[in-house]
């Protein structure tokens, strides 16, 4: 089986766009935001967290399938998490960023494609002559 990306001049495909947009706001203080499972193990945090997600989904209204999707997605991180004595710390400076895309693929007829000559005698090589 081979497959390809639909042809230019194919029937347009009618779809249901779907947009899906997500963020992460951090609400605490920069200077505190250590979590309760943090302070327990007596840890402290500071920093600051942050990213966006962007998602475009295309399905086919004829078929149900998804045609094509892309995500474009964006995170930030700079947090120090140490112990709550000060003996101890780690810094994370992240910055992260991704871009994906999903495109169906339709099934093709194989193309039937004549051996070269180099193609052709590599496979004669392989005969044994017949007595």
């Amino acid at each position: 089986m081979q497959g390809g990306v639909s042809p230019a001049d194919a029937e347009p495909e009618t779809c249901a766009v779907i947009l899906t947009n997500a963020s992460l706001n951090q609400d605490s203080n920069s200077k505190n935001a250590t979590p309760e499972d943090f302070k327990v193990h007596a840890l402290r945090t500071a920093g600051t967290a942050r990213g966006a997600n962007r998602i475009i989904t295309y399905v086919s209204l004829k078929t149900g399938l998804v045609v094509r999707a892309t995500e474009e997605a964006s995170q930030q991180m700079n947090v120090t998490v140490a112990k709550a004595d000060g003996s101890n710390r780690i810094h994370y400076d992240v910055n992260a960023r991704s871009h994906s895309e999903v495109v169906l693929v339709v099934q093709t007829a194989p193309d039937p494609k004549p051996l070269s000559n180099r193609g052709l005698n590599a496979k004669l090589r392989h005969l044994q002559p017949v007595v």
